[in-house]
């Protein structure tokens, strides 16, 4: 019982079995054992991924050996905001530098693509030791008005987002 999400305590009952069968209860991540015991506190790091409780029989000698109860959600992933800082106006023979900043609930890493409309102009790497700020060179921009926007594409923790779109005029 609880409910799968980050912070909270999920806790399993075992059943009751004929023959004084002797079960355990273990975690899951995935198929990673992550704990056992009849409660697990959800961890930063499950967001965005499986959490099972299987209880199974310690008595590899009895007629009930196997799997008895198996109960699975998927930890839902910290939501994430981008916001950008570029230039307003920006020679065309220049390239202005974009920065932007991610926050989410756990340490943001992943791709970072930055858009003139709808199309793709760059694109950077987000590690944990950004802590969230990344700086990306935009190419030189074509004379004219630019709607820039920034989408973080996510990571297994961390839900994708995308900037407010801002303007650059290019002259």
């Amino acid at each position: 019982t609880g409910v799968a999400k980050v912070g909270s305590t999920l806790t399993a009952s075992k059943g009751t079995w004929k023959n004084g069968v002797a079960t355990a209860l273990t975690w899951y991540r995935g198929a990673v054992a992550v704990g056992t015991g009849a409660t697990y506190l959800v961890k930063p790091v499950d967001a965005g991924q499986r959490l099972s409780v299987r209880e199974t029989s310690t008595s590899a000698v009895n007629a009930y050996a196997g799997i008895y109860y198996d109960w699975a959600a998927v930890v839902p992933k910290y939501s994430s905001r981008v916001a950008i800082s570029v230039p307003s106006k920006v020679k065309k023979s220049k390239r202005a530098t974009l920065t932007a900043k991610v926050s989410a609930g756990y340490p943001p890493v992943g791709l970072v693509y930055a858009y003139d409309g709808k199309k793709r102009i760059a694109s950077a790497r987000l590690y944990a030791s950004n802590r969230g700020v990344v700086k990306i060179k935009l190419p030189k921009l074509k004379k004219g008005t630019h709607k820039i926007k920034v989408v973080y594409g996510g990571s297994a923790q961390n839900a994708a987002s995308t900037s407010a779109v801002k303007t650059v005029k290019s002259r």
